[in-house]
C-alpha cells in the first residue's frame, strides 16, 4: 500500500483513498494533454494509463510519469497507424521487454528487449521512453491540424465539458445512494 508521511497504509480503504487524489490528477493531466493529440479522446487514453500504471513499479514509474507516457503512447500508437486494440499487448511487450516480431511499436520506434532490460536496471527506462516517443508525439502534434485530429479535439472538449457539467449532479446522487446502501445493509435478515 500507499506510505503517507512515512507510514505504511494497512487498510485498504484507506489506502485508495490516499491515493485517490494522485489518480485524479493523473486523468486531469491525461484529459488535458489528449487535447494536443489525434485521433484520441482522454476516455481512449485513459485504459493505457491503466496499463503503464499497473507496471508502474516495475519500471519506477510515478502516476504522474505514467499518465505522461500512457499520452505519448497514445501518440506514437495514433502515429503508426497501429490499433487501439492491440495496445495492451503493445505497450506490455515494451514496459516488460518482451519485445518479438508482433510488438508494432516497439519495431517502429526502434526499442529492444536488450535496451529495455539495460534502461530498467538503470532505472532510467521511463526517461528512455519518453525520449523514444517524442518522434512520435511530434509525429501526431502535426495530425491534430488535420480535420480528424480538430474533430477529435471537439470531441475530447465535448466530453470534458459535459463531464464538468455532469459532476455537480452526480456527486448527490451518489451520496443520496450511499444512505440508501447502508439503511440496506442494516436490516439485511439473510445473515
Amino acid at each position: 500500500f500507499p506510505v503517507t508521511i512515512g507510514l505504511a497504509i494497512k487498510d485498504p480503504t484507506q489506502a485508495i483513498q490516499a491515493i485517490q487524489p494522485e489518480i485524479e490528477k493523473a486523468i486531469g493531466t491525461i484529459r488535458k494533454g489528449s487535447l494536443e493529440l489525434s485521433g484520441v479522446t482522454s476516455n481512449d487514453v485513459i485504459p493505457l494509463f491503466q496499463i503503464v500504471s499497473r507496471n508502474a513499479s516495475q519500471i519506477g514509474a510515478s502516476l504522474d510519469e505514467s499518465a505522461n507516457l500512457a499520452l505519448k503512447f497514445a501518440a506514437g500508437l495514433q502515429t503508426f497507424k497501429i490499433p487501439l486494440a492491440g495496445a495492451t499487448q503493445e505497450i506490455q511487450s515494451i514496459l516488460q521487454g518482451q519485445i518479438d516480431q508482433n510488438s508494432a511499436l516497439a519495431i517502429q520506434l526502434g526499442i529492444t528487449k536488450d535496451q529495455v532490460a539495460q534502461y530498467k536496471a538503470q532505472g532510467t527506462l521511463v526517461e528512455f521512453l519518453e525520449k523514444k516517443l517524442a518522434a512520435a508525439a511530434a509525429g501526431n502534434a502535426l495530425q491534430a491540424k488535420t480535420l480528424e485530429g480538430v474533430g477529435s479535439n471537439i470531441q475530447e472538449l465535448f466530453e470534458n465539458l459535459t463531464l464538468s457539467l455532469g459532476q455537480p449532479l452526480l456527486d448527490p446522487l451518489v451520496e443520496q445512494l450511499t444512505k440508501v446502501y447502508e439503511f440496506l445493509t442494516q436490516y439485511r435478515d439473510w445473515e
